[in-house]
């Protein structure tokens, strides 16, 4: 959880209801929610195109 936000700059975490213990997933969630992304990742999450709503509807009815 903790690279994955550190690194990634990741928004969503999540975790499987069967497998994961709640003292687990108590650790896990706090860790999550103390990362902060690193600095040195900045320019590499900057270069990750957020796309705009309408180009995800374009894309779907392509498919």
């Amino acid at each position: 959880a903790t690279g994955a936000r550190r690194w990634n700059d990741a928004n969503v975490l999540v975790m499987s209801l069967r497998s994961t213990p709640e003292a687990v997933a108590k650790e896990i969630c706090d860790a999550w929610l103390e990362a902060q992304p690193d600095e040195s990742e900045q320019a590499t999450i900057a270069k990750v195109e957020r796309p705009q709503p309408a180009a995800v509807a374009q894309k779907v009815r392509e498919k």
